[in-house]
């Protein structure tokens, strides 16, 4: 497990963020990425979360990027694509939380 240091400043570009994401998506899915099974256009095209799902990858962004998802920010809106999540974290990470 990872340690939180929340609102310690990260720089990361959008593709490092993807691959990130895309490793949480695959941990919650159980597929491994190395294996060829998943794509991150696989995830973009057929991109859905079940609650559970959702709860888990709040739960795993949190502690992989190391800050607070607020429950205000967690809707339809940010969970709708792969995109919106990725989009999400970049803003977030960009304010350095």
């Amino acid at each position: 497990m990872r340690d939180i240091h929340f609102m310690e400043r990260i720089t990361m570009e959008k593709p490092e963020i993807e691959n990130r994401i895309f490793g949480i998506l695959c941990r919650i899915y159980d597929v491994d990425p190395n294996a060829g099974q998943v794509s991150i256009e696989d995830i973009r095209r057929d991109f859905y979360l079940d609650s559970a799902n959702a709860v888990a990858l709040v739960m795993e962004i949190q502690m992989e990027f190391g800050f607070e998802v607020a429950d205000e920010d967690v809707n339809d809106e940010m969970l709708s694509s792969f995109d919106s999540v990725c989009e999400y974290v970049s803003k977030k990470v960009a304010k350095g939380r």
